[in-house]
């Protein structure tokens, strides 16, 4: 038969009720609590997180909630604010200038930009070319009488006529025609007023 009258052990740390043949005085999480803190139960708890990490599925679920966590406007406009504080450090202008000072300097850098200025001359030689070939006689014939063709058309005509009409309806297009008419008006007072 139990001693009823003998008092409940408990632990020794937050108060919990432990069983009576309990020797080491704790409760199962304290007990366990110098286990879990050690460096061996870390180091496994580290080898087994990357482990899982390089499984498919893990892989599959993180780049899924990354994308969705990304989309949020409010995270979005924290990677903004950190982002502006970020480079106005004077430790990053300096890493960030350093790196330009070097990066010119590199030799297939200083090969691109060769190939870019090269590259830069043809286009203007070319442009050259047709600046020439546009200021010709002939071609600038060529081109009136197919403009004067092109706006003879029905199907233009009526495509300007759609257009103008729909122009006059927009609010900027009847606040310059006010303007306008308030100008000519002032305009024409004044010529008879001089006469």
């Amino acid at each position: 038969m139990r001693n009823k009258s003998k008092q409940a052990k408990r632990c020794s740390v937050c108060g919990k009720g432990i069983a009576s043949q309990n020797k080491s005085g704790l409760c199962s999480y304290h007990y366990r609590e110098k286990y879990r803190n050690s460096d061996e139960s870390k180091q496994r708890k580290k080898e087994y997180a990357r482990e899982y990490s390089k499984r498919p599925y893990a892989k599959e679920k993180r780049k899924e909630y990354s994308i969705e966590y990304n989309k949020r406007p409010e995270v979005k406009e924290k990677k903004k604010q950190f982002s502006k504080e970020y480079n106005q450090r004077p430790e990053v202008k300096e890493r960030v200038r350093k790196y330009k000072r070097d990066y010119v300097k590199r030799d297939y850098v200083k090969e691109k930009a060769k190939e870019y200025q090269l590259k830069y001359l043809k286009k203007s030689e070319v442009k050259i070319r047709i600046k020439e070939y546009n200021q010709r006689p002939d071609i600038k014939e060529k081109r009136e009488k197919y403009a004067r063709e092109y706006s003879r058309r029905v199907d233009i005509k009526e495509k300007r006529k759609e257009y103008s009409r729909e122009y006059r309806k927009r609010p900027y297009a009847q606040e310059n025609k006010r303007k306008y008419s308030l100008a000519h008006h002032k305009k024409k007072l004044a010529k008879q007023s001089n006469e």
